[in-house]
């Protein structure tokens, strides 16, 4: 039996999957303005960050939720050696975020990605693949009075939406599409869902997932992914 989710948080979720044609046709045109990104935004980095892995993300809960859980660790100064999945962070001079790399075993061979701040409430990154530029995917931030309302990413396997609804500063329930581009991918790879979020002190501690068809299960308990 379908489960009732209320019809004014579906409209947020329905509100933002309109926008996916759009995000769509970023991701065809990424290639193209690999150039015009990398001389733009490069000057405008005031400060380097080196981390022993990923750190920072455009998706809210990214670690919290994702499949490692763990953010890297800040080196002091910069490695003498890169090893496979170190990252360089470029901050402009107001702390935002505006170049990742991520190194790999390829001497020479970067994955970047360029964050895009606009005069309105978004920051889209767009994620680029080494090293031939290829983009892997290109996300959207939607912010509110600066507080993530929506984020989407669209890449060569699928698209994700995501909107979130807050108690205080903590984000406590989230709707979520994500959505396979290939039809022979098994049902369950696209989904719509709801997710529940509690915390024990400043810890998130359990998430439950209630699903379009009506199946629950608990995705995360005691602060560990299931």
């Amino acid at each position: 039996m379908p489960v009732n989710i209320e019809s004014e948080r579906m409209s947020d979720l329905a509100h933002f999957l309109t926008l996916v044609p759009v995000m769509k046709d970023r991701f065809a045109t990424a290639r193209e303005r690999y150039a015009t990104l990398n001389a733009a935004i490069r000057p405008e980095v005031a400060r380097y960050e080196w981390t022993d892995g990923a750190r920072y993300a455009l998706e809210p809960l990214h670690f919290e939720l994702g499949a490692s859980g763990v953010r890297g660790k800040v080196y002091k100064s910069e490695p003498k050696r890169k090893r496979s999945g170190t990252h360089r962070y470029g901050f402009s001079a107001n702390g935002q975020i505006l170049l990742e790399e991520q190194y790999t075993e390829f001497p020479g061979q970067v994955y970047e990605c360029f964050w895009e701040w606009t005069e309105g409430p978004s920051a889209t990154l767009y994620d680029y693949h080494a090293p031939d530029k290829d983009c892997i995917n290109v996300e959207q931030l939607f912010l509110a009075d600066g507080v993530p309302r929506a984020y989407i990413r669209y890449a060569k396997m699928g698209v994700m939406v995501s909107t979130f609804e807050y108690e205080g500063s903590r984000v406590v329930r989230m709707q979520q599409h994500n959505r396979m581009h290939d039809p022979s991918l098994p049902p369950s790879y696209s989904f719509t869902r709801e997710l529940l979020i509690r915390y024990s002190d400043d810890t998130l501690w359990e998430v439950d997932a209630t699903y379009e068809d009506g199946s629950r299960t608990r995705i995360l308990e005691r602060g560990e992914l299931l």
